[in-house]
């Protein structure tokens, strides 16, 4: 008898609870034996026709699992093709109960995701095979550390993917779960993981603060801190002029490793307020990311040109107090229509203080006196030193109530 004859006529017996063996985990695997012996052509029909007869409804659910072990166990052992054929099909007629098969659903699942991801780089795909899998709403318990490692792994196959509000969904899953006991290679991956979804929602001063923590943290290798300085820089200068913005060019400027960038002299350049030419705008687009180079505004433009456009608008107050729209037009290489609109919005949001003349087609720079803008740094000041008193309280709460019964009683 050849072996396909052999595995149709074992698969009979157990079908009509004529099996010669007593039990069903030693049956399974002399079944998945043969399989393994079969031309491949046949082996996936032999395959569907012992899921169809183990996953029946009227069939002995202790049985089942037993046998259902067995095929998790052969599977790995075939091709890449055939296994992304014949695991969905299981899957599928699992689905049903998938209380009384978690384990074998988790086996299968990781399986299949761990071939889409390596083999097919299908990442998208990968990623909600395992999101499939009932790590909260299931009977069985997963350990923290599982869940930890299923959500960030999705998350992550979803920032290869850009889908980056998919991605941070699960990587804020990983910021709830993780604890004091979370290893730090793992807090690494975290952070650096919600700095990527920062920098591609455009939340450009978080990403590269985010990034500046990362290029700090000793964990990190020295080609890794020195890549997140860089992605640190390009996030910041992409971010919208505002005081804030200014604040952390001040830490990047400070810390030296930056003056070993290549955007070193763009980022100084931001810093001191100079005019910025459209060459060196170029140069430095050749330095960002793809995704980065390639934002747009609202409007189609450029993000890079439009933030270094109002970067120009605030450095030609240096120059002029008055001016007409068409001289600026012509220092900053921008229509006039263009350039008053991007002056009217950044006045709306507070960020420049102008007075537009439309009878004489001018604008005037209002200048902040010396001691209003010496009261609004005081103030922000100020503000930063009572945010991190709050924080020390929260988290030595017995430090702070100590030092400041002392430093009251001076």
């Amino acid at each position: 008898m050849d072996s396909q004859a052999l595995f149709n006529d074992l698969l009979g017996q157990i079908s009509t609870g004529q099996g010669t063996f007593r039990e069903s985990g030693e049956q399974g695997k002399v079944l998945m034996d043969i399989v393994r012996q079969l031309p491949e052509q046949q082996q996936l029909a032999s395959l569907r026709a012992y899921l169809d007869v183990i996953l029946r409804e009227t069939f002995n659910i202790v049985a089942a699992r037993q046998y259902c072990n067995e095929f998790c166990q052969t599977v790995v052992l075939l091709s890449p093709g055939l296994q992304k054929e014949i695991i969905p099909y299981a899957l599928d007629k699992i689905q049903s109960r998938t209380i009384s098969f978690e384990e074998q659903i988790f086996a299968l699942r990781m399986r299949l995701a761990d071939e889409l991801q390596n083999g097919d780089q299908d990442w998208i795909q990968a990623a909600k095979v395992l999101s499939l899998i009932p790590l909260d709403s299931g009977q069985k318990q997963y350990a923290k550390g599982v869940k930890l490692d299923i959500y960030m792994r999705i998350g992550q196959l979803y920032l290869e993917a850009e889908e980056y509000i998919e991605a941070e969904n699960f990587i804020q899953r990983v910021g709830m779960l993780m604890d004091s006991e979370t290893p730090e290679d793992f807090r690494i991956r975290h952070s650096a993981s919600f700095a990527r979804i920062q920098d591609f929602r455009r939340k450009y001063i978080e990403a590269s603060q985010r990034y500046y923590d990362l290029s700090r943290r000793p964990g990190v290798a020295d080609s890794e801190r020195q890549t997140a300085l860089s992605s640190a820089v390009n996030c910041i200068l992409l971010a919208s002029v505002s005081p804030q913005r200014n604040r952390v060019l001040a830490i990047l400027l400070k810390d030296e490793r930056t003056m070993d960038l290549p955007t070193y002299g763009f980022l100084r350049k931001i810093f001191d307020g100079k005019t910025v030419k459209r060459a060196e705008v170029e140069q430095f687009a050749q330095k960002l990311a793809p995704h980065q180079r390639d934002a747009l505004t609202a409007d189609g433009s450029s993000l890079l040109e439009r933030t270094v456009l109002e970067h120009n608008i605030l450095s030609s107050r240096k120059y002029f107090s008055v001016a007409s729209f068409d001289a600026l037009s012509r220092l900053l290489d921008m229509p006039a229509d263009r350039l008053e609109k991007i002056m009217v919005n950044m006045a709306s949001e507070g960020r420049l203080q102008v007075k537009i003349n439309h009878k004489d087609n001018s604008v005037t720079f209002e200048q902040e006196h010396p001691i209003n803008a010496w009261d609004t740094r005081l103030e922000q000041i100020c503000k930063q030193v009572n945010k991190t008193a709050d924080l020390l309280a929260a988290k030595y709460p017995e430090w702070y109530e100590k030092n400041s019964a002392a430093v009251e009683n001076q």
